[in-house]
């Protein structure tokens, strides 16, 4: 792990949808983009698939 000092840190789950504003700016809409398309039937791509899929990295399970 790469040692932080203050004022940086590492993210915590609540920071999941700065995070994701972060990963789609980035990546120029690319990333909202895939997580439409892994979004089910009624589930909505930014609040549902993006922020969990960082909350799960967050916790150390990517997937």
């Amino acid at each position: 792990m790469i040692p932080l000092e203050k004022p940086l840190r590492l993210a915590v789950e609540a920071d999941a949808h700065a995070l994701a504003d972060l990963v789609n700016f980035a990546g120029e809409g690319l990333p909202l983009h895939v997580w439409t398309g892994l979004a089910q039937d009624g589930e909505d791509a930014w609040r549902s698939v993006a922020r969990d899929r960082l909350k799960r990295h967050e916790r150390g399970k990517w997937s």
